[in-house]
């Protein structure tokens, strides 16, 4: 079966490319595969039932296709607490101290292959959003530590203030790899916050149709990526030269706030009321 929605746009060079580098949460990993266990282990801090929770989630997942920032609300008040800002945020903070053993969270289908192949020619980098031990912690589960060459944690240089758009992390990850902006992909999934900036840098940007925003368009143009992809798993095959066929434009709709974006807050031992 022909794969839909592969690749549109596109006018930058590829030619010269010498780096990648890629957000985290839903454009590499699939998020649903942290969360769920991450959930199930918040509610065992939290004194909710483990096993309910787990259930709960996994079903939310299956019937929005996607892990989005909903999900908190969703199972405190399936569990019969209240989904107060306070009981969402000890949530959040609960999971984010979740450890994934190594190897235990997917990436996306054809992700690893890609990100092996492509390691060979280009230097990889990893710009991740969200609290770092948190994001350390989901590098580490799904071994992508050891399949790129340099990971850029945003908040560890001005905490949320830090996140997407900021240029700072783009700048670091530059650094660090020896790259300019002109030979530097960065590929990421959120068409509201991810590509404005890096473009305004001098990267060339690629969005995937991965995860809670895959069926978001862009809010204007100067919001577009330069080229939009299935997958990860397709970008060889862009770098490479193969003719893809273009996706149909979709309507603009509203998006939620990821979990990631939850400003944390120190772990209550119980939910209020």
């Amino acid at each position: 079966m022909q794969e839909p929605e592969i690749l549109s746009g596109g006018s930058a060079g590829l030619s010269a490319v010498q780096a990648i580098v890629f957000d985290l949460d839903d454009t590499l990993i699939e998020k649903s595969e942290w969360i769920i266990p991450a959930m199930e282990f918040a509610s065992v801090k939290l004194g909710l039932d483990p096993t309910r929770v787990w259930d709960l989630a996994a079903r939310y997942v299956q019937a929005h296709g996607c892990a989005d920032a909903g999900i908190y609300n969703h199972v405190l008040l399936e569990c019969g607490q209240s989904d107060s800002a306070m009981n969402i945020r000890a949530f959040v903070a609960w999971a984010n101290q979740f450890e994934p053993k190594p190897g235990a969270l997917s990436l996306h289908p054809g992700a690893r292959e890609a990100l092996e192949s492509l390691g060979r020619r280009y230097r990889l980098g990893v710009i991740a959003d969200g609290p770092v031990a948190c994001q350390k912690a989901k590098l580490r589960g799904s071994g992508l530590d050891r399949l790129v060459h340099a990971v850029m944690y945003s908040d560890e240089i001005d905490g949320i203030r830090s996140r997407r758009p900021d240029p700072r992390p783009f700048r670091r990850i530059l650094a660090d790899l020896g790259i300019r902006g002109p030979h530097t992909l960065f590929v990421a999934d959120n068409p509201l916050k991810d590509f404005q900036k890096p473009r305004d840098l001098g990267f060339i940007t690629v969005r995937v149709l991965t995860g809670e925003y895959a069926n978001h368009d862009y809010p204007t143009r100067e919001h577009a990526a330069d080229y939009d992809l299935s997958s990860v798993a397709r970008l060889p095959d862009l770098l490479a030269g193969v003719s893809l066929p273009r996706r149909p434009s979709s309507a603009l709709q509203s998006a939620s706030i990821t979990a990631t974006d939850v400003p944390p807050s120190p772990p209550a031992g119980s939910l209020a009321s």
